[in-house]
Parts: C-alpha cells; sequence; structure tokens
C-alpha cells in the first residue's frame, strides 16, 4: 500500500509547528478557511497531498505579517539506500523562479487567507497592488507537484507581469535543476522546480520566460512542476489538465458516502478524511464504485495493531467508548471533530510530530463505522448494525447493493432504492436474500 511511503519521511528542517490564529472557519461546502489577522500575529500550517506518484506535504508560516512556503515531496517510485521498506527518495524544493511586477520581484507577501479542500490554496498581497493565489495540486499520473500561480493587478495603471528561472552568472545555466546520486541506486536523478507558461505545457528539459501585460483587474497565470526523474528520461505533460484531472478525482471521491449526523463538524470531517484514505490507498483512482466499496472495510488500525502514537490511541479509545456503550462517546466523538476540524493540524488528524498519515484518516472512519454506527461484518454478504447515535449514511455500498443507512439508538433502516427494510439494534441485514421487515 502507498501508506508506507507517507510516513515517515524527511521533512523540511525548517518544518513550521502547527498554529493557528484562531479564525478558521467551517464553509458551506465543507472546505476550511482561515484568514490571517491584518496586524501582527502568528500563523503556520501544514497538508498532505497524494498522487500515484507523488506524495506531498506543503506547509506555510505567518510571521511578522510575511508569507513562506515550504514544498517537501516524496517520490514512492524512486527507492533509495538502503533499500528497506519505506525508503524512498524525497526532496524539499526551493524554486529559484522570480517573479516580477514591472521589474520589481514578488517577495514579502502579505498573507490573506488559506483555504483546504483536497488542496491547499494560499492567497496573499503584494504591496497593496496585486493579488497572488498560489494553489498546490498534486499529479494523478506523473512524479510531480504542481504549484499554479496567479497574479492579478489591483491597480488602476497596466502592469507587466513577467516570470523565470534564475541562471547561474558563469555558466547560464537554469538554477532550477539539481543533478543527484547520493545513495540512489541505478544512476542520477535528476530533480527541479521548473516554471511553465499559461498554456501550461510542460517539458522537462525546456526552459520557460513569462511575460504579460496585465490591465486593471486582469490575471497573469503561470506554473512551477515540481519533479524527479533519473537522468536521461524527460517528462511532459500539461499541467492544467493534471489540475483538472486532480479536480476529478476529488469530486468523484467526494460522490460517495456522506454522514448526516446534525453536526456539521463531525460530517466534514468524516467526508475530509474518507476522502484522504481514498485517496492514499487507492492513488489516482477517481471511480466512486471503488469508495463505496471500500466505506466499510477500509485499510485501517484496529485493536490488534498496537498504537504507535498518543493519536492513535485517542481513536482507538473513542472507537472501544461506543462499543462498550459509554453514554458519553457522542459528545467525545462532536468534540474530538470539531477540535481536529478546525484546530491547528487540520483537516485530517495528526500524529504527534503534526504530520497527517493517512491510517490516522482511515482510523477515525473505522471509529465512526464500527464504534458510532456499530457496524459489525457478519459475512461477505451479510452485516449487522448497533448504532450509538441518531444519523444517516447515504451512498454506501456492500455485497454489490448500494443503499442508504438511517440509523437510531433503537432501530436501523436501510434504503435500497424505493424500498426500504428496518431491523431492531443488532438485526443483521443480509443483502443477498434481502429477507427483512418493511419499514
Amino acid at each position: 500500500m502507498m501508506e508506507q511511503y507517507l510516513f515517515p519521511f524527511r521533512f523540511p528542517k525548517e518544518q513550521y509547528k502547527p498554529l493557528i490564529s484562531g479564525t478558521r472557519i467551517l464553509e458551506k461546502d465543507k472546505s476550511v478557511s482561515e484568514e490571517f489577522p491584518s496586524t501582527e500575529g502568528k500563523a503556520s500550517g501544514r497538508i498532505c497531498l497524494a498522487g500515484a506518484k507523488a506524495l506531498s506535504t506543503v506547509s506555510y508560516r505567518v510571521k511578522d505579517k510575511r508569507f513562506s512556503v515550504l514544498r517537501h515531496v516524496a517520490f514512492p517510485d524512486i527507492p533509495i539506500r538502503p533499500a528497506t521498506s519505506g525508503a524512498v527518495f524525497s526532496y524539499n524544493f526551493y524554486p529559484k523562479i522570480e517573479l516580477m511586477l514591472d521589474g520589481v520581484e514578488i517577495c514579502k507577501e502579505r498573507p490573506l487567507s488559506c483555504s483546504y479542500k483536497g488542496n491547499l490554496v494560499l492567497k496573499s498581497g503584494f504591496m497593496s497592488g496585486a493579488t497572488v493565489i498560489r494553489s498546490f495540486y498534486p499529479s494523478v499520473r506523473y512524479p510531480a507537484l504542481i504549484e499554479k500561480i496567479e497574479v492579478t493587478n489591483d491597480t488602476r495603471t497596466k502592469i507587466m507581469f513577467t516570470a523565470e528561472e534564475k541562471k547561474n552568472r558563469l555558466t547560464d545555466k537554469s538554477l532550477s535543476v539539481r543533478r543527484i546520486s547520493f545513495m540512489i541506486p541505478g544512476g542520477k536523478l535528476e530533480v527541479g522546480s521548473r516554471l511553465v507558461d499559461a498554456n501550461g505545457d510542460f517539458r522537462s528539459m525546456n526552459n520557460v520566460q513569462v511575460k504579460k501585460l496585465l490591465v486593471p483587474g486582469a490575471s497573469g497565470i503561470c506554473y512551477i512542476i515540481h519533479y524527479a526523474i533519473r537522468k536521461g528520461e524527460s517528462l511532459h505533460f500539461n499541467a492544467e489538465k493534471e489540475i483538472k484531472d486532480r479536480i476529478k478525482t476529488l469530486q468523484g471521491l467526494n460522490e460517495g458516502p456522506a454522514l448526516q449526523s446534525g453536526c456539521k463538524e463531525l460530517d466534514a470531517l468524516f467526508a475530509h478524511t474518507l476522502a484522504r484514505s481514498a485517496e492514499c490507498f487507492r492513488p489516482g483512482q477517481s471511480d466512486t464504485d471503488t469508495r463505496k466499496n471500500a466505506t466499510v472495510l477500509l485499510p485501517c488500525l484496529n485493536g490488534s495493531v498496537a498504537p504507535a502514537d498518543p493519536a492513535d490511541r485517542r481513536l482507538l479509545e473513542l472507537k472501544d467508548a461506543f462499543l462498550s456503550g459509554n453514554a458519553e462517546a457522542a459528545d467525545a466523538l462532536y468534540a474530538y471533530a470539531k477540535d481536529i476540524l478546525l484546530g491547528a493540524s487540520g483537516p485530517y488528524p495528526a500524529d504527534k510530530y503534526g504530520s497527517q498519515p493517512a491510517t490516522l484518516s482511515s482510523a477515525f472512519c473505522n471509529a465512526v463505522l464500527e464504534g458510532a454506527f456499530g457496524i459489525k461484518v457478519i459475512s461477505p454478504a451479510e452485516l449487522a448494525v448497533y448504532p450509538a447515535i441518531s444519523a444517516r449514511l447515504t451512498g454506501l455500498r456492500y455485497a454489490g447493493v448500494d443503499f442508504d443507512l438511517d440509523a437510531s439508538e433503537n432501530q436501523t433502516i436501510i434504503r435500497i432504492g424505493t424500498r426500504q427494510f428496518a431491523q431492531e439494534k443488532g438485526g443483521i441485514f443480509n443483502f443477498t436474500i434481502p429477507a427483512w421487515t418493511k419499514a
């Protein structure tokens, strides 16, 4: 499974400890956003993004009214020595690219906001004359992290937007590409952060310059592709197409099961963690059926697995509280969801290092499914449900049957198309011979 590559791996030396300014909110579309104070204040955050061949951690920091961003990418298809489990190449990218407005480099930006929903979007201002939006997307097919940059002219006059890779003054070669051979079996690697213009066509061997005159209100777009390939190989794709495919993948993940519990933080956290589990354990797949089938039997931690850190134990204790009939378990689940979703490490559960391994997202889903709903697999075609909360799960699939589940403390109702069936608490639903009492 891909999860073994997500953690541990080397983080940037300047890793930012998660810290929020107290303004993080949950939006109607279940995205989490945070606005940064215009006065003195500190904030930082981190989000993990999983693609098929690039597993990324993007972190940001707001300090002294300034913005800084770190980009760390692990490449699961590139092993390193010693070839032990999880020993894959990872790299901290620091782009050597100049973004300029009328000859003035865009730097020391004023942070405005950020938002999370499967991807990270950072918004900042520059000299009260421009708005800069950085969006991060892992490629669904290639060993690359795509950073899209959109610069908008907020002035009343025309300004020139330019972007180019920095060069070595002696050799005139781009500083955006490096060769690495240390601990790499089978030859050297080419690692780069290359600039791409607005058409999105990326060629790893091309050095691109961007130049656009921006009228008031107009925007200039460019991309930075952070990648790693074997020396002698080439990489080429369209960045905008990859972004659209990434968004399509997330939409496919979000079309699957949904929780309706009456607690918006719990519903949103379930959506975030289920999507993260699916993208990590089935990277690059947008098939909704795959996600539906994964709902009940997610690969996740269970009682037979020794907890690795306090975060794991907290989730296991939460599930055990439901299974043991603890009357305060539901309130603890609601409090946990709000604490994680809107907390410093959100929108996913994190370990004591602030990392967001997908196993914790799966463990949370498991706590909801097996704990709060009490779903127990009896056989490949039978489920028993012991609900501890009154809530609804829609878009489920088990034994090839699509269904919705309405749970209360006394009974469970399963809806299959226009039909609905009811069982008392602990009743068994057989999906091959649905001889159940009609509700």
